[in-house]
């Protein structure tokens, strides 16, 4: 992972992680997703989805 990365991972988990009640994969998953600038990110948590949202990403249920 990269500085930049952990950097955001960790940023996450400081602001979000106590009031959305993020896991450490859900806020790697996130922090991930920003590092590569995605548009969008596929989730069916709740949770993930409303910070994801709150960064500006698209939110879309995973493909079965």
């Amino acid at each position: 992972m990269s500085e930049t990365t952990y950097a955001s991972a960790q940023m996450i988990a400081e602001q979000y992680s106590g009031p959305y009640k993020l896991r450490s994969l859900d806020i790697l998953h996130l922090a991930t997703a920003l590092h590569y600038k995605v548009d969008s990110i596929a989730t069916f948590d709740k949770k993930l989805a409303a910070v994801a949202a709150a960064f500006g990403l698209e939110v879309l249920p995973p493909r079965s």
